[in-house]
C-alpha cells in the first residue's frame, strides 16, 4: 500500500451526500453483507462486477440488498477522488486480504476509515486517529460510521496522516533497493505494478489539470 501514487488521490471540497463508501468486487470474500441495510439510500457502492459464474448468486444478492444504494461499477483514477469526496467516510470489511488498496485510497481522499478485524495487515498504514474498528456486525458498522459523520475530520490532515506513516516503509525499501542493486530508486511503479502500471508524470499532471478546470468551473 505505501507504493501507491499519492497524486493520483485528492482531497475534493464536495457535498458529502453519502454515509460511507466501499470500494469493492462482488465477491463473498467482502462481506457486502455487513453493511447495514437501513443505511442503503447513503451508502456509494464502487466494484467491477463479479467475472465468475460462482459468484453471480451473490453479486445477485447484494444488488437487490442495496437497490437503493448509489452503485458505481466503472471508475478510473480521474474519477475516484470525486466519487469518494462525495462520502463521509470509507469501509474495510472483508475478514482476509492482501493489500487492501481501498483502505489506502479512501485516506489518500480524506476519509476516514471504518474497519473489521482481518487477517492480512492491512492496518500497518493506518493513522490510529483517523480509524474506527468495528465489530463483524451490521450494528457495530453502523455506529462507527454515525461515529465519523459526526465527527468529521480535516481531509487534509487525514492525507497527510497516512503519508507520514508510509515514508518510513518507502525509505526502507529505497534503502534494500540500493544494496541489493547498488543504485538509487526514487520512484516506483503505482501499486508496485500490481493491477495497473503507472502511465507516467504527464498523466498525473493531466488529472491534475482535469480536477482543477472542473473544480473552477463548478465553483464559476
Amino acid at each position: 500500500n505505501c507504493f501507491l501514487d499519492e497524486r493520483r488521490y485528492l482531497p475534493l471540497s464536495r457535498k458529502r451526500v453519502y454515509d460511507a463508501a466501499y470500494i469493492a468486487r462482488l465477491t463473498p470474500c467482502k462481506r457486502h453483507g455487513l453493511i447495514p441495510k437501513e443505511l442503503a439510500p447513503r451508502i456509494l457502492l464502487m466494484g467491477t462486477l463479479t467475472p465468475y459464474q460462482s459468484e453471480k448468486d451473490y453479486a445477485d444478492m447484494v444488488h437487490e440488498r442495496f437497490a437503493e444504494s448509489r452503485w458505481i461499477t466503472r471508475f478510473n483514477a480521474v474519477k475516484i477522488s470525486e466519487y469518494l469526496a462525495m462520502a463521509k467516510c470509507g469501509l474495510v470489511l472483508s475478514a482476509r486480504e492482501g493489500a487492501s488498496f481501498c483502505s489506502s485510497e479512501y485516506l489518500l481522499c480524506g476519509l476516514p476509515v471504518v474497519d473489521t478485524p482481518a487477517i492480512g495487515g492491512r492496518s500497518v498504514l493506518y493513522p490510529e486517529e483517523y480509524v474506527k474498528y468495528a465489530d463483524s456486525t451490521p450494528e457495530s458498522i453502523a455506529e462507527c460510521v454515525d461515529y465519523w459523520g459526526a465527527n468529521r475530520p480535516d481531509p487534509k490532515a487525514v492525507r497527510i496522516a497516512w503519508l507520514e506513516k508510509v515514508r518510513p516503509h518507502r525509505e526502507a525499501y529505497k534503502k534494500l533497493m540500493l544494496e541489493l542493486t547498488g543504485k538509487e530508486h526514487h520512484s516506483f511503479p503505482h501499486k508496485l505494478g500490481i493491477r495497473n502500471n503507472h502511465p507516467g508524470n504527464l498523466y498525473s499532471i493531466a488529472v491534475k489539470m482535469y480536477l482543477a478546470t472542473k473544480n473552477f468551473f463548478s465553483k464559476s
